[in-house]
């Protein structure tokens, strides 16, 4: 058996893959019971990874296997 590509990294926010997997991330976490339980409006999703881009103080890690984060 194979292992995985796992691939762990800074996001960049100006990425179009990163900003898509920060938002995908999130939205999970807000779908948990320990979140809202329910999911970010699409909006919300679009918005994240430009609205963390206007703070200096803002990074975001990003771990993907196989592709996936």
């Amino acid at each position: 058996m194979e292992a995985p590509e796992v691939l762990v990294l800074q996001a960049s926010y100006t990425n179009p893959v990163h900003a898509d997997a920060i938002g995908f991330v999130l939205n999970e976490y807000a779908m948990d019971a320990m979140g809202t339980g329910r999911p970010l409006s699409s909006d919300t999703r679009r918005q994240l990874a430009i609205e963390l881009s206007k703070r200096p103080y803002a990074f975001s890690v990003l771990a993907f296997i196989s592709g996936a984060p």
